[in-house]
């Protein structure tokens, strides 16, 4: 936790610098970000008679963000899965769990440090997003909650004016790729 808290501090430190010396022409003209997309994670939760058993969260979300200046933009990011996927070593099936997912998220815009162009098709960001889950077990009518955090990286391409596909990889303990569409307006 505390790496992600000196990565988060440097990204926020490196974004105030260039804010400051961002002027209104350079700022972007379109400034919101809406996704929707797709994202799984795998998770080893529990032991049971000498079987391990990994449970996949197929999830589809939904992320809203603005963007402040031409190198950052914040947003806030919600996601639902409506069954689990559970394999063990001797069989693989489907639970009827749900999950809910509520995330912040922050970007640094890479490729503006390099091409100064707001109509360039493509973007490429690092992210980092902190948020909490809610797993609401069926097989043993328990929830179970936990805090979520990670670092991606990831890039966008407008094949239109204002909609494009977007692909992020990265470490954390929800996502560990996200995939879909994304409009900017």
């Amino acid at each position: 936790m505390r790496k992600i808290t000196v990565i988060l501090s440097a990204i926020l430190f490196i974004l105030s610098f260039n804010s400051i010396k961002t002027s209104a022409q350079n700022t972007p003209e379109k400034r919101w970000n809406v996704a929707v997309g797709y994202s799984s994670f795998s998770k080893s939760v529990l032991e049971l008679s000498g079987s391990k058993q990994t449970v996949f969260y197929p999830q589809i979300l939904t992320n809203v963000g603005y963007r402040f200046t031409e190198y950052w933009e914040m947003g806030v990011g919600f996601g639902y899965a409506h069954r689990l996927r559970i394999r063990t070593e001797e069989r693989s099936y489907n639970d009827n769990s749900t999950n809910y997912a509520g995330w912040v998220y922050t970007k640094l815009q890479v490729l503006p440090l390099l091409i100064q162009n707001n109509d360039f098709p493509f973007d490429v960001y690092l992210s980092g997003k902190a948020g909490r889950y809610l797993i609401n077990y069926t097989f043993d009518n328990d929830r179970y909650r936990n805090w979520h955090y990670g670092v991606y990286a990831g890039a966008s391409f407008y094949f239109l004016k204002k909609m494009g596909v977007y692909g992020e990889i990265g470490y954390g303990n929800e996502s560990i790729f996200e995939v879909g569409l994304n409009w900017r307006f």
